[in-house]
């Protein structure tokens, strides 16, 4: 987005309440103490504290310091963190544990879900003009396993306080049917998914993401079906029910809470709070001060657990709303920029329905649905969809009928002359991404099938970059050829000179038969005539970007559109 929304003012958020580099900032604080060799916790305290941080850096910056026996530091960054030495010593000490408390919930059962998230660098017009997904990094996972640490020390702590009046979060074990979907994928790859617990399905999973780690797509996509899969976690007043009911689910913990982000959750600073009169009753008035505050919210959690689980779901789908709207300004830009109202992309199939298929496009890390009937009841699969697919040939063979056999997860296509084909899931096809139109919302993405099978149809960019190529190394070799003919010399000389040139002459005419004729095909002007409509200079959607552009604009500075008859 383009935007950050933050629960509380930039003083507090951005300064006051965020570690800053030599800087001392008020905190509460869990710190253990641990057994160097077995990594278990031999001593827990909580309370106030100071902290002042003597580095700020990026997860990045931490990365590379971590790396930097691989992968020496540039001067820049050695200038930036001069102890950096210090500091990779105790990066690599902290991954280490993290990933030994990893293991520890993995091995209980914990899941590593996909969680992909996607971001668009933006230009100086604030719209997209890059996207990126973001990539994991090992720091990621420091972070992550001591903010699960810290959440499940403290949700331990608040309970055992306050057992009627804890604010927990709970992930109830999902429906068996859920992973519907997930096992018939994982079936197709030969895998066959436990899913009677997190346990057994963790295990399943691991087994099935390293036989398919080759295949990054497959891994996001059968990632995504299992967090597809997963129920929804949520806020809950330890009153409310059983303590066998606190299990959560996906991290494998007995206890959890969100302790960790006060500045950007409410749910923590409740948590907070209730922590500070734990350590108020334990230690005796002083410690904490939050008595009076709390006895108040006790009073209301349940509502406030409900509250938050709503703003909590709504926060979700704007964000979702949020980066779909900048995928469609994004496609929008890249269509205006290539000229073309559409885009052939190579796409993945990751499900089948009874009258359509659900296609990941990995480029754009778009997820879409092609119908597979029209309003009419008719199929708008291509005649020649199965061209590219080895063994079907253009003498004939073209679409006649298909059905869907969701048991087996498959599509079956019969053509003109009675042969044939199963397309299965995770099986590359071309499809068709264009901007749909719409009057009062966003533009619709819509995708069409062009051809089953992972062969795309050439790009007219990737001629016209390959007749630019060879035209550069033709005019090199004429340039040396000329040069080489006015060179006085001796006889000798000139001898080797017109040898040279006769293999500069041959070398140039070989060069000028590596030149490709941009000129269409008959498959070219078909996907031109039939994928590529050219588009209407006005659409419905520029008309309303220029009202609501209007409606945000000042009394004085109200802009007419060219729409609008000035003089009415």
């Amino acid at each position: 987005a383009d935007r950050r929304l933050d629960m509380l003012p930039p003083i507090l958020s951005e300064d006051l309440c965020s570690l800053r580099a030599k800087k001392d900032r008020f905190a509460v604080s869990v710190i253990w103490k641990f057994d160097a060799t077995t990594w278990k916790i031999k001593d827990i305290w909580m309370g106030r504290t100071i902290i002042r941080t003597i580095y700020e850096m990026s997860y990045e910056d931490a990365q590379k310091i971590h790396d930097s026996i691989t992968t020496p530091l540039t001067n820049k960054k050695i200038k930036k963190f001069p102890d950096y030495k210090q500091l990779r010593s105790e990066l690599i000490t902290l991954t280490k544990f993290a990933k030994a408390l990893k293991r520890r919930r993995m091995v209980k059962g914990g899941l590593e879900l996909a969680s992909s998230e996607v971001k668009f660098k933006l230009d100086d017009r604030k719209r997209p003009m890059k996207l990126v997904t973001k990539k994991h990094l090992d720091i990621h996972s420091v972070i992550e396993e001591f903010m699960i640490l810290a959440n499940c020390t403290v949700a331990e702590r608040i309970h055992a306080d306050f057992p009627n009046f804890s604010l927990l979060r709970h992930h109830a074990e999902p429906f068996p049917s859920n992973f519907e979907d997930l096992i018939r994928c994982a079936k197709t790859r030969g895998v066959t998914l436990n899913v009677s617990s997190n346990l057994e399905l963790s295990k399943s999973l691991q087994s099935f993401l390293k036989m398919a780690s080759w295949d990054s797509s497959t891994t996001h996509i059968i990632k995504t079906l299992a967090a597809r899969a997963m129920s929804e976690a949520q806020y809950i007043n330890s009153g409310d029910f059983e303590v066998d009911q606190f299990y959560h689910y996906g991290l494998a913990v007995e206890k959890y809470t969100h302790f960790t982000s006060p500045i950007r959750r409410y749910a923590d600073i409740i948590v907070h709070r209730t922590l500070l009169l734990s350590i108020e009753k334990r230690n005796g008035p002083g410690e904490g001060g939050k008595g009076t505050e709390m006895a108040a919210v006790f009073g209301h959690l349940r509502d406030y657990a409900a509250s938050l689980n709503r703003l909590n779901r709504n926060a979700k789908n704007a964000q979702k709303s949020s980066t779909e709207l900048f995928q469609v300004v994004f496609l929008k830009d890249i269509l205006q920029l290539e000229s073309s109202n559409c885009l052939i992309e190579d796409a993945i199939i990751y499900n089948f329905r009874k009258t359509c298929i659900h296609v990941f496009v990995p480029k754009y890390e778009l997820k879409g649905t092609i119908s597979l009937k029209d309003r009419d009841g008719k199929s708008p699969m291509p005649e020649n969809a199965l061209w590219a697919i080895q063994g079907f040939n253009r003498s004939g063979e073209i679409v006649r009928k298909w059905e869907v056999d969701e048991d087996q997860k498959r599509l079956v296509i019969t053509t003109s002359v009675g042969t044939r084909a199963n397309i299965e899931l995770f099986q590359h096809l071309a499809v068709r991404i264009s901007l749909g139109q719409s009057r009062f919302r966003r533009s619709p993405i819509q995708f069409q099938i062009v051809q089953f099978g992972a062969d795309l149809r050439p790009r007219f960019s990737d001629i016209i970059l390959a007749n630019s190529a060879a035209k550069s190394v033709v005019k090199s070799v004429n340039k040396a050829k000329n040069q080489s003919r006015h060179q006085n010399q001796n006889k000798n000389q000139i001898e080797k000179e017109e040898v040279e040139s006769s293999a500069l002459e041959e070398l140039s005419v070989q060069f000028e038969g590596l030149e490709i004729e941009p000129k269409e095909t008959e498959e070219q002007i078909y996907y031109r005539t039939v994928y590529a409509e050219t588009p209407p200079e006005r659409s419905m959607y520029s008309l309303f970007q220029d009202f609501r552009d209007i409606s945000l604009t000042s009394d004085d500075q109200f802009a007419v559109p060219w729409y609008v008859d000035s003089k009415s």
